[in-house]
């Protein structure tokens, strides 16, 4: 579990499910992390060329101390997953 883990947590990639799937949301319950899409909408990043069927299943997730400022998805750069891109700081532990 992440929480037993000392120190500032960022998990970040491709975790091949949708924010809205009951299997995220229990890992993220049971991790005891913070989801760092919340507050910024749905940012699909999957199928990077087929925007018809876009999912967001590229995730970030953040320890207590990890402050999100801004969270977007990038540019199609050649994969078949647009990059996410996380804009953050660390609280003082």
């Amino acid at each position: 579990m992440a929480s037993s883990i000392e120190g500032n947590i960022i998990l970040a990639g491709d975790l091949n499910t949708a924010p809205w799937s009951v299997f995220f949301s229990e890992f993220v319950d049971d991790s005891g992390l913070r989801d760092s899409s919340r507050g910024f909408g749905v940012q699909p990043s999957w199928p990077a060329m087929m925007p018809l069927f876009y999912t967001p299943i590229d995730h970030c997730l953040v320890s207590e101390n990890v402050v999100i400022h801004g969270r977007q998805t990038g540019p199609d750069l050649g994969s078949d997953h647009l990059p996410v891109v996380v804009e953050f700081s660390l609280l003082d532990e």
